[in-house]
């Protein structure tokens, strides 16, 4: 398991709110777990995570997203990097 932290925009660019994400690199069987996502017609696909929420640090919201998405409890991660 792999953590990459990154921050969002939301809002307007007159009112930029920065809100932090954690995003997984989940690694089984030496293949990468990806989500599948098909929005306005287009089919694309990302890693599992989401928005940290207020309150929880980045790698409680990371336990928390693969935990919703993929059903996955998390026991180990290293931290890859930030944007």
């Amino acid at each position: 398991m792999f953590l990459k932290k990154e921050k969002r925009l939301r809002g307007s660019f007159n009112n930029l709110n920065m809100r932090q994400r954690a995003t997984a690199i989940v690694v089984k069987d030496n293949k990468i777990i990806l989500l599948k996502r098909i929005k306005n017609g287009s089919e694309y696909f990302i890693f599992p995570g989401g928005g940290v929420d207020e309150g929880e640090t980045v790698e409680q919201g990371l336990v928390r997203e693969v935990k919703e998405e993929l059903s996955l409890d998390i026991s180990t991660w290293k931290h890859l990097f930030d944007l």
